[in-house]
């Protein structure tokens, strides 16, 4: 556990770094502050997916594709599609708000599209799924119980974006693909999921609504049709959940195979201890 916070510690480490580094770009006229943040979140995220991967701290695990998982892939993508009513509704009911909301991912379009929908998915990932959820898999008090360890890693994966308008959903991303890890071997379906759901998040920026929506409620303007849709949606989310889990049975991942992730590979870099930083 001390090894999982001290990563963390390490991630924003690299961000406020590269913020500092970055400092002089206020020197230029006109340079905004989202612009400055964006950068910033961009560069840190970069650095650590270099610094991990290239130190061998832990692996995306490409060879995965070698199984053809296309129908399991696109399957994590629509759960994550249909999965986003049902969690944004839940929040509204909930009264959750957001705790920053001092600059704005959008006001830079491209930067932000690849600062929030492709980097961010991919470091985070790299980070609680490839380092943390591995490495928690490996305890001895996990062996029998990697479930354990799943919600270990999607609670830490929570607590991490400090703001309760995002936790609930965080939590609910980080246990379906803390599983998808664990029985697969591979970040890559979990990064499809992230990737799928903070990419929806930033496009959503630029879909025109009526009546300035701002929530489903109030996109659909109907009662009938809102519950009507909310339930297709909740539904549709359990049934891709169901048949990931098909696919994956298909595939020959059993539910245990907490050792898949390290068998026939040389000792995994990521026991190295943090210390040694």
């Amino acid at each position: 556990m001390l090894r999982s916070f001290k990563y963390i510690l390490f991630f924003f480490g690299l961000e406020f770094f590269s913020m500092a580094l970055l400092a002089p770009l206020f020197l230029i006229d006109g340079f905004g502050k989202s612009l400055y943040i964006i950068l910033g979140l961009l560069m840190g995220n970069a650095l650590f997916v270099w610094y991990v991967l290239a130190k061998g701290k832990t692996d995306i695990r490409t060879g995965f594709l070698n199984s053809k998982p296309w129908p399991l892939l696109l399957i994590c993508f629509f759960a994550t599609l249909f999965f986003i009513m049902p969690e944004r509704e839940l929040i509204s009911v909930l009264s959750f708000d957001e705790i920053c909301d001092d600059f704005d991912f959008m006001s830079v379009p491209l930067a932000g599209i690849l600062a929030a929908g492709i980097m961010a998915p991919l470091a985070e990932e790299v980070l609680f799924r490839g380092v943390i959820l591995r490495s928690l898999l490996r305890e001895r008090w996990t062996e029998s119980r990697p479930w354990l360890a799943v919600m270990i890693s999607a609670l830490l994966f929570s607590l991490f974006h400090m703001n309760p308008d995002q936790m609930l959903g965080a939590f609910a991303m980080g246990v379906f693909t803390g599983w998808l890890c664990h029985r697969t071997g591979s970040l890559l379906p979990g990064i499809v999921v992230h990737m799928t759901n903070n990419m929806i998040a930033c496009l959503a920026n630029f879909i025109p609504t009526n009546n300035d929506a701002e929530s489903f409620y109030d996109l659909f303007q109907s009662p009938a049709v809102y519950w009507l849709v909310l339930l297709l949606s909740i539904i549709l989310c359990a049934a891709c959940v169901y048949l990931a889990a098909a696919e994956l049975k298909r595939m020959g991942l059993p539910h245990r195979v907490e050792h898949s992730l390290f068998e026939n590979e040389q000792k995994l870099p990521c026991d190295i201890d943090m210390d040694t930083l």
